[in-house]
């Protein structure tokens, strides 16, 4: 499986997440922190965060060689 197609699956998920929470009637800040606590959105914040790193490192490379 390709990382596209696992971060794909990891906002799909937090996506269900975050519509199954909007479609409360009330929304409670339990919810909420059962909410940043779910394994899904966890997942998909860890695949951005692995992304921006690496967009990071390239940029930091590409600079400090002179190819930008």
């Amino acid at each position: 499986m390709t990382f596209m197609a696992v971060l794909r699956r990891d906002a799909q998920d937090s996506l269900a997440m975050f519509e199954m929470v909007l479609a409360q009637p009330a929304i409670s800040s339990q919810l909420i922190d059962n909410l940043n606590a779910s394994i899904h959105l966890r997942a998909l914040l860890t695949d951005l965060f692995l992304v921006g790193e690496i967009l990071r490192t390239c940029s930091h490379a590409a600079v400090t060689s002179g190819k930008v």
